[in-house]
């Protein structure tokens, strides 16, 4: 991944009860708080962007309309 350069993130869930609502958030490695890339929305797909050089987690986080929830993370590193 180039540093600068964007990621494209599915999102996708099941075994709940739609509709489902996606929050993504980026932290760099050794950072002490997650940036915002997309709230709560029923989107199916984000573009999330990678700053700089450095490894960064990728934080999707879906709750379905009875409040079930499930946090997946993803590593990505910029060069």
């Amino acid at each position: 991944m180039t540093a600068g350069g964007t990621v494209k993130v599915r999102l996708l869930a099941e075994k709940g009860t739609a509709p489902y609502y996606f929050r993504v958030e980026r932290m760099k490695a050794g950072d002490n708080g997650w940036t915002l890339v997309k709230d709560y929305s029923e989107v199916s797909s984000v573009s999330v962007r990678i700053p700089g050089k450095g490894t960064y987690q990728i934080k999707v986080t879906v709750t379905d309309i009875s409040g079930k929830i499930a946090i997946k993370y993803f590593t990505v590193t910029g060069k």
